[in-house]
């Protein structure tokens, strides 16, 4: 029994109920916005569009908006780090919506429209919802061992090199050429005799 609430907290801690409520909130902003394009249709097909070509064009670009707002809003549910700046960018744009809307004496498309927006922006800068989007990129690596003994390759990598013999490389005859970029072969140093 303590596996199975382990792995419902787990769940649970993967997706807080403010970034759920942030996925809400875009989802309902998908579904206004294909009510809108809905109604687009409408107009256009009784011609009250100002041109026939411009309000098709609007409408399929209304659709596929709510389309891909319906696509972040499931990315954001699911807890996907990509998802939380073109949301964000989103509710920027929701806003100025909302505010036109009102400017233009729509209070029932742009009211609701606002209070999306910020309560979508609310709930995904809450720290359980950033804490969520914020995964570590990469897992940090261990740290070496002072106690462990030293790999003697890795101390000198120079003598593990082999000779262009060993390679089956041939060397240039005339010298001007350039070699094959091999690891220079290291002479052994030349005792001085003691005095």
């Amino acid at each position: 029994m303590d596996w199975c609430e382990d792995m419902a907290t787990r769940a649970t801690d993967a997706r807080p109920v403010a970034l759920r409520l942030a996925a809400a909130a875009q989802a309902a902003e998908a579904a206004g916005l294909a009510v809108a394009a809905v109604f687009a249709a409408i107009a256009t097909a009784d011609g009250k569009s100002y041109q026939q070509a411009s309000g098709i064009a609007l409408t399929v670009i209304a659709f596929g908006t709510a389309a891909g707002l319906a696509a972040l809003a499931v990315a954001l549910d699911r807890a996907r780090p990509w998802s939380r700046t073109p949301v964000a960018m989103t509710q920027v744009f929701v806003i100025i919506g909302g505010v036109t809307l009102l400017d233009g004496h729509r209070p029932e498309w742009g009211g609701p429209a606002l209070v999306l927006a910020v309560g979508c922006l609310a709930a995904l800068f809450t720290p359980a919802s950033l804490r969520a989007l914020n995964r570590p990129s990469s897992p940090v690596p261990a740290a070496p061992n002072p106690k462990a003994a030293p790999n003697p390759k890795a101390a000198n990598p120079a003598k593990n090199q082999p000779t262009p013999k060993q390679t089956g490389t041939r060397q240039p005859a005339n010298p001007k050429q350039p070699a094959n970029r091999q690891p220079a072969k290291r002479q052994p140093a030349k005792r001085q005799p003691a005095k």
